[in-house]
């Protein structure tokens, strides 16, 4: 109902508000098929769901955007089970905001953050580097990754 054009906008927020009521009440299942289908309405109240399944659906739903997953990211209990499926070839770790808040979350596993850094750019790599805001493990291996990716730029001596 509230992901329904047809009705009136006053009834689909009304639908919206029972369902966000609601939600504490409702099985992982069933958070799982409303978050695949749910309106802009609902998408803000399924962002902050504890369960990592419930967030992969959400992240997945059309409707959901890079700055959705940019605020699901910052959460400070965000579930590292996310965090690791973002990196894992979800698509929805394009954009440059969105590598760069998962990589800076203190709750990145290590292995998923390295992962990560090995899809960026120099100018990423760089950033990383200069950020006291990312962890020491995560700059390290940017300024590897950066160097490495510098001396293979570099022309052979002749």
């Amino acid at each position: 109902m509230a992901v329904d054009p047809r009705l009136p906008a006053v009834a689909r927020r009304e639908a919206e508000r029972v369902l966000e009521a609601r939600l504490p009440e409702l099985a992982v299942g069933a958070r799982v098929t409303l978050a695949r289908i749910a309106s802009r309405g609902v998408l803000g109240a399924l962002s902050g769901d504890p369960e990592p399944r419930v967030l992969e659906a959400l992240a997945r739903n059309p409707r959901c955007t890079d700055a959705d997953i940019e605020r699901i990211v910052a959460r400070p209990d965000v579930p590292p089970a996310f965090l690791t499926w973002l990196t894992a070839g979800s698509e929805r770790d394009r954009t440059t905001a969105v590598r760069l808040a998962i990589l800076r979350h203190p709750r990145t596993p290590v292995a998923a953050a390295l992962r990560l850094t090995e899809r960026l750019d120099p100018h990423d790599l760089a950033r990383i580097d200069d950020d006291p805001g990312m962890p020491r493990v995560v700059r390290v291996a940017a300024a590897r990754r950066a160097r490495a990716a510098g001396a293979s730029a570099a022309p052979n001596g002749g």
